[in-house]
């Protein structure tokens, strides 16, 4: 399984470097936060970056909230005037629809706001539910690799073995492994990386408990027929 970190190298280039193992992949053209899907912006960050969003949401939208009620002197019972904390509270309360009975709204306008507010809420209540049961419903294997891809004989051929390994308590099955290598090779345009898929002996395990040693077989069809140490060293391999 390739895992990629995606870092955005600039908003004027559109840049976007991508590295798998030792390979890194500039991409021009593309940017890193991709505002025109928000759904797929949301579910692509990180728990983290999820967590400040969100604060971040919740935060701005109290702050507009609490300077339209700040807008209408009087427009909240038991308001100190003029006091922004007593205003971003009542958002607080209205927004997330509890209401303590200490403040209310007191004019057309507090209330016509207040309601506008509740009506926000509940739609930003709805959204975060959904994205955090995405979020929590997505499946994601635990895959434990060896630090170290070895090559050796194995029936009187030489092997490439990498060795994998189940991090979750359950059982998994019906596992089906794909192998590919990454080699800098020469053609007519120069040294370039090209990436080829390896014939495995084993590519798929009924019932995957512990560890599964990925096995290909290094013969005349191989791409890796004829390669020496320091270009197998320098080989990227890449699992799925």
């Amino acid at each position: 399984m390739l895992t990629w970190l995606a870092r955005h190298k600039g908003r004027k280039t559109g840049e976007v470097t991508m590295r798998a193992g030792a390979v890194e992949i500039v991409k021009r053209g593309v940017a890193r936060w991709d505002f025109s899907d928000p759904y797929h912006f949301a579910i692509g960050l990180s728990w983290k970056e999820f967590a400040l969003a969100f604060l971040a949401a919740e935060l701005c939208i109290n702050i507009v909230f609490a300077l339209l009620y700040l807008a209408s002197p009087g427009c909240i019972a038991n308001e100190r005037p003029g006091s922004f904390s007593d205003a971003f509270f009542f958002s607080i309360e209205t927004l997330a629809t509890v209401g303590y009975g200490n403040m209310a709204p007191a004019t057309f306008y507090g209330h016509a706001v207040s309601t506008i507010e509740i009506l926000c809420g509940l739609v930003f209540t709805a959204i975060m539910t959904g994205l955090l049961f995405v979020r929590f419903s997505r499946p994601r294997p635990k895959i434990l690799f060896a630090r170290q891809a070895v090559v050796t004989r194995r029936h009187g051929s030489p092997t490439l073995m990498v060795q994998i390994a189940n991090g979750r308590t359950a059982l998994l099955s019906n596992a089906v492994a794909r192998l590919g290598v990454v080699l800098l090779e020469e053609d007519e345009e120069g040294q370039r990386r090209h990436l080829h898929d390896l014939t495995l002996s084993n590519p798929a395990l009924s019932l995957f408990p512990l560890t599964w040693t990925v096995m290909h077989e290094i013969n005349e069809t191989s791409p890796l027929a004829g390669c020496e140490a320091n270009i197998l060293r320098s080989a990227t391999p890449a699992f799925s």
